[in-house]
């Protein structure tokens, strides 16, 4: 069954920034992000402790993202230039 891919707002302006500097970049992490639809768990998510939320790398760039099972949704909360 397919999940709806819902974005915060601070998600939103992030990844945009990224657009000037790393197109190709950019491009693997929606990539990751659309996948997510399909497979919100995949074998390389990090949990971020009790809040829930997990952190999947995407190439040099990482999503925080947070899974609500009820509502089928994977609330993108932060995309980031990785360590």
């Amino acid at each position: 069954m397919t999940y709806e891919i819902d974005w915060e707002p601070p998600a939103v302006d992030l990844p945009a920034r990224y657009l000037m500097d790393d197109p190709e970049g950019l491009s693997a992490v929606l990539a990751t992000i659309d996948s997510l639809a399909e497979d919100p768990r995949p074998d390389s998510p990090f949990s971020l402790g009790a809040t829930g939320m997990l952190r999947l790398p995407a190439g040099k760039y990482r999503v925080v993202y947070q899974i609500d099972e009820a509502m089928r949704t994977v609330s993108v909360m932060h995309v980031g230039r990785g360590a």
